[in-house]
């Protein structure tokens, strides 16, 4: 435990320290267990540093006076916390249950009589929460309340188990009503025609009112009581000197330059602080409400817990700051981020007047530790410093924290951090089974309701270490939650080992943690295609007039596409433009000539390179030169590329001659590529600046297109071509369809491709095979309006896949079959394959690696992670591409030695390729995508590396440093571009302003880049943000460029908006021009106090009562003004019906 939380535990044992001479002084009293003496001994130096603190700090401020109860008192900060949270989330429950079963004769009556004086010491429990006149939240003690138990008599016959389990539930579930009801209920069940008297006492406290510390309070004095009664005797209880409102007025006027100071301590220690934690969740968040929560518990044994004694005592740290070091370790692990936040309860007692007293006083202190440590020594120094610099600081209430840092406010999400972690304080609860006559049992209930996305209790053990997990069961499985456990198990039992400091490294950590194995295992009996020359060669012969390929009204039958692809073939080998490798440019057109000129090539013995006749020319020539292309294959006077291969001096063959030449059929001999030959090379975007040529082999392309084969129903024959052939993916629906003797359907531009393919999606006679992106499917799902039950199958690519857009077109398309396919351009197309069924839930999965591929997941060093964990997705198999053309140091750092590979062995590859992408393997062994490693990133489905981006903007004039990043803007990705300008182009801007600027950089990089690698926004930077490691804080980028976009004043345009808008200008004390309809509450300096003075406002202006919730959840200036609006109408329709409901009655 902390050193916070074992004074606490010490205070509660009746432990007295103090400073004496600058010595710690320790009296323990008569009965003290073994387990704190060893506390104390083994922590003696924390604690005499932590008083030494304590006496150092204390003022005159301190001491907390009794003050005039008047009607309406503040709340304390931390009640203010939890009665926000809960009118933020329907169903948080804040009930603090005592459930037992009794045996023996209980007097319920003189129970009551105990209970009742507990209150009236404790007036806490006599106090109801509400707003004043002026909206402010106020609690108001009602000192002639009286508990009244509500009693009943059930025949014992009728209550088995699984029945009193159910009534502990029910209780244990039942909310309070704050603003009506005492804090405090109880409810007795006498069970009759038993052996003996048994009752059930159900007792109940809100959370607002008690903690840990006072629930082992009510249960001392309630002995107390209870026993003197039954003797008739005076309680002897400690007479009270304040009252918890006392304190919470004290805590509203105490504020000294200490508790400034430890702000300031706050402000620079959780500068930047994530948003929430990395650790990747198994379902969405609920925005409406936490789930219900799971637990799992694990237990290390007592020889565990001597090692992590004897280690935390060789680092001087408490046992508490060892497991948190271990398990931030685990979660570093698995969310592949060194910048790990926990927060903790803290009893928050220091001072002595709140010993005795019942209340809420917990605080929550907020531990950000850095597990990016040279050594564990270093590591271990840095969690020890963040303890003590966290509890010198703990004065600070953690919702005038909350309030301070104004973090953006998330319904159904805690702020500052999601994952809490108890030390699970023994308060050293009294044994109530003393009580005279009677057995005492406890009765727990089983609905867990979880407030934080984890919440674990860490604690040593008489036996050895516990481990308590509750878990958001929306957010995850209980398989991820027990490998987070069984991680943390491992960790912590290898930091047991006896073993000299200099042996112990975090790697070694690292390394205890499950890793993951290369999967699955290669299937060396699965049988492969025929290539596409060979079937399309037997359909021309079997099936000649058979149509092949369509383009609007012109078709070619197989035998014409064979007829035309030999003479093209023999026209190019007649011209010494054939061979083995030898690579020819061609349009990436949709065209008929271009699927003509493919196989062509092919029958040559040469690769295909498709160039997209829309880049800048500049692009086309690097392309060309690039690849050593030996001639641009098209028709003169329509090919964009001709003016292209002129400027690089690479030959151009118009296919016209080819048309018009008199060859004789079989005059020159064609060559059948070999399977390690090259089939076609596709550039994508390159990290140089420059793009990169992936090279594929026909080996390649045969394997993918096999395992297509075995995937597809027999009846899926046809395709329908509708991206460019430059785009890898196109290879799916272009090659396809001739392998199983089908029709290519080619669509025309892309101006009416989506039109044609929507058209093709409702008017199909016969299952037909698409492969888009999630960006074009957003796009055909709009413009859908036909129902087809043929059972299409659309591959999707390139990009996250969106459930919503799929669930729209299954209205449309019932039958159709949705796949998602992941795989880089240099593993051939697609590497996993998921069948997406109704009702598919997030995370969206990539699936498993294809037939005879295989995926492995590892860290920065190179090391498997464990199951669930976020980590860099490696592949091997048939499908790898043979590497990057002419670019022999970069194939090498991305196409590695495979450490598995052997010699010899079946279907044993040698490279492993290194995808850059973040993976993570599911308890199935499925796989879910999480994000780049580097900055590439996928638009549209065209895959863009950011670097290239960034050096092309570095490289213009006045431009001293660039970033690039893609940003969700208004629900829609754009890439955003952060510029820092030379002095020359700060001058430039001042004189004509950024507009200008921008306008002549965008003009400058279009004839650089092609037309999606521009980005849509420019944002002018001055200074960078930096993370806790000194390196370019991504995130705070993204969230300026969302705040800038947000930040431009959008007018209210009804209304209602423009009241709204001057309502917020009046609380938030800001201009009418400064919020707008876009305007965002909590962004604009909003808190949940100022968001109740809106809804007193709301009720005083429109007469309408709005639920905290409510406005919670609507905190964007529009989207409240159109609820306001609809309250409104509802509310003027109903007085309207009530009104002639009484002229009716009138009347008659």
């Amino acid at each position: 435990m902390n050193i916070t939380a074992l004074v606490d535990q010490l205070i509660a044992a009746g432990v007295k320290l103090k400073i004496k001479d600058n010595n710690l002084v320790v009296k323990l009293p008569k009965v003290i267990s073994a387990d704190l003496r060893e506390q104390i001994i083994a922590n003696k130096t924390q604690l005499k540093e932590y008083y030494l603190a304590m006496a150092s700090s204390e003022s005159p401020a301190d001491q907390i006076t009794v003050q005039p109860h008047s009607e309406a008192m503040p709340l304390s900060f931390s009640q203010q916390a939890l009665w926000f949270s809960e009118q933020s989330d329907s169903q948080a429950n804040y009930n603090v249950p005592v459930n037992l079963k009794i045996t023996g004769k209980f007097d319920v009556e003189l129970a009551q009589q105990a209970l009742n004086g507990i209150m009236d010491r404790h007036l806490i429990l006599k106090t109801t929460y509400s707003t004043d006149a002026q909206e402010t939240l106020r609690q108001v003690i009602h000192h002639d309340a009286q508990l009244s138990i509500h009693r009943e008599t059930l025949p014992a016959a009728q209550l088995d188990d699984a029945k009193i389990q159910c009534i502990v539930n029910e209780e244990a579930q039942r909310g309070f009503d704050l603003q009506n009801e005492l804090p405090i209920r109880c409810r007795a069940i006498a069970l009759t025609g038993g052996s003996e008297p048994v009752t059930l006492l159900l007792l109940t406290l809100h959370h607002i009112a008690t903690d840990g510390w006072s629930m082992a309070l009510l249960v001392k004095e309630f002995t107390t009581l209870y026993e003197s009664l039954i003797k008739g005797e005076a309680a002897q209880l400690t007479a009270m000197d304040i009252q918890y409102a006392d304190f919470a007025q004290w805590q509203h006027q105490y504020n000294s330059d200490k508790s400034a100071k430890q702000l300031d301590y706050w402000r620079a220690q959780l500068d930047g602080l994530p948003h929430t934690h990395s650790l990747p969740l198994d379902g969405p968040r609920d925005s409406q409400a936490r789930g219900q929560g799971g637990i799992l518990n694990r237990v290390l044994p007592e020889t565990v817990k001597q090692g992590l004694q004897t280690l935390a005592s060789r680092f001087d740290m408490t046992t508490f700051m060892l497991l948190h070091a271990a398990l931030a370790l685990v979660f570093s692990r698995h969310s592949r981020s060194h910048d790990i936040v926990i927060g903790s309860p803290q009893a928050n007692r220091q001072n002595p007047q709140l010993h005795n007293l019942i209340g809420f006083f917990v605080n929550t202190l907020v531990y950000r530790v850095n597990t990016d440590q040279a050594s564990l020594a270093d590591y271990l120094h840095h969690v020890r410093q963040v303890h003590i610099d966290a509890q010198l600081n703990q004065e600070v209430p953690f919702e005038a924290l909350v309030q301070a840092l104004t973090p953006s406010r998330t319904s159904g999400q805690t702020p500052l951090f999601q994952i809490i972690v108890d030390t699970d304080n023994d308060y050293q609860q009294s044994n109530t089974s003393g009580l005279p006559g009677i057995k005492l049992e406890p009765l727990t209930h089983s609905a867990v309701t979880i407030k934080y996305d984890l919440d674990l209790a860490l604690k040593m053990t008489e036996s050895g270490v516990s481990c308590y997990w509750a878990y958001d069961r929306g957010l995850f499985t209980e398989h991820h939650v027990g490998q987070l456990a069984d991680d943390l198990c491992n960790v912590l039992t290898h930091l047991s080992q006896p073993s000299p400091a200099s042996d112990m490294t975090l790697q070694a950590l690292y390394a205890s943690m499950a890793g993951n194995t290369l999967t699955p295992e290669i299937n060396t009996s699965s049988s492969a295609t025929h290539s596409i020359l060979e079937q399309v060669s037997q359909i021309a012969q079997f099936a000649p007039e058979r149509v092949a390929a369509q383009y609007q009204q012109h078709s070619l039958s197989y035998a014409a596409l064979e007829a035309r692809g030999n003479k093209l073939a023999d026209w190019l080998i007649a011209q010494n433009y054939g061979g083995r490798d030898k690579i020819i440019a061609i349009e990436a057109s949709r065209t008929l000539d271009t699927l003509v000129a493919i196989l062509a090539i092919w029958k040559a013995g040469c690769a295909y390179l498709p160039i997209d006749p829309a880049h800048p020319q500049q692009r086309i020539q690097f392309m060309l030169e690039d690849s050593c292309a030996i001639a641009v294959l098209g028709r003169a006077g329509t090919s964009a590329l001709q003016t292209a291969a002129g400027q690089s001096a690479v030959p151009y063959l118009d296919m016209t001659q080819c048309d018009e030449a008199d060859l004789v059929a079989g005059s020159v001999r064609q060559t059948s590529p070999d399977a390690d030959s090259l089939a076609y090379v596709i550039y994508t975007s390159g990290t140089t600046g420059k793009p990169k040529g992936v090279i594929i082999e026909h080996a390649n392309l045969n394997h993918y297109l096999t395992h297509l084969n075995t995937q597809l129903a027999a009846q899926v024959t046809d395709g329908v071509v509708s991206t460019s052939l430059s785009f890898d993916a196109t290879v799916t629906s272009l090659f396809m369809p001739l392998l199983r003797g089908g029709v290519v359907n080619l669509t025309c531009d892309e101006d009416k491709a989506c039109e044609q393919v929507v058209q093709a999606l409702e008017t199909a006679q016969a299952a037909l095979l698409f492969k888009l992106t999630p960006a074009h499917l957003q796009l055909i799902a709009a413009k859908m309006t036909q129902q087809n039950s043929h059972k299409h199958v659309i591959i999707l690519g390139g990009e996250q896949l969106n459930l919503d857009t799929i669930a729209q077109l299954r209205s449309y398309l019932p039958e159709t079959v949705f796949v998602n396919e992941y795989g880089p351009t240099e593993t051939t197309v697609g590497s996993h394959w998921k069948c997406i069924e109704e009702g598919h839930q997030t995370p969206i999965s990539m699936g498993a690696p294809i037939t005879n591929m295989q995926g492995i997941v590892l860290d920065e060093e190179g090391q498997p992670v464990p199951p669930y964990a976020i980590g860099e997705l490696y592949l091997t198999g048939p499908g790898v591409a043979r590497g990057y053309l002419n670019r022999p140091q970069l194939s090498a750092e991305r196409f590695i030695d495979n450490p598995a590979y052997q010699s010899g062995q079946p279907a044993c590859y040698r490279k492993l390729y290194k995808t850059g992408d973040l993976v993570r393997t599911l308890g199935n062994s499925e796989m879910t995508f999480i994000g780049r490693i580097d900055e590439q990133v996928k638009l549209n489905g065209y895959r863009i590396e950011l670097e290239e981006v960034k050096r092309q903007i570095a490289e213009q004039g006045l431009v001293e440093q660039a970033e690039v990043l893609l940003v969700e803007q208004q629900a829609q990705m754009r890439l955003v571009a952060f510029i820092e300008l030379t002095s020359e182009g700060t001058l430039l801007v001042n004189q004509q302003g950024e507009a200008a600027m921008t306008e002549g950089l965008i003009q400058a990089l279009a004839e650089q880049l092609p037309e999606y690698m521009i980005p849509a926004d420019y944002l002018v930077i001055e200074h960078w943000p930096l993370t806790v490691n000194g390196k370019l804080d991504s995130n705070q980028l993204a969230q300026l460029a969302t705040t800038q976009q947000s930040a431009v004043y959008a007018a209210p345009e009804t209304e209602m908006e423009a009241h709204i808008n001057q309502l917020w200008a009046d609380i938030l004390s800001l201009q009418e021009r400064e919020i707008g309809r876009d305007g965002h509450f909590f962004k604009l300096g909003g808190n949940s106090i100022l968001l109740i003075k809106m809804l007193g406002s709301l009720k005083k202006q429109w007469g309408i009562s709005l639920a905290f919730n409510e406005v919670f959840n609507r905190v964007v200036l529009r989207d409240l003004a159109q609820y306001v609006q609809q309250k409104v109408t509802e509310k003027q329709a109903q007085e309207a019906l009530e009104e002639k409901a009484t002229e009716a009655e009138g009347w008659l």
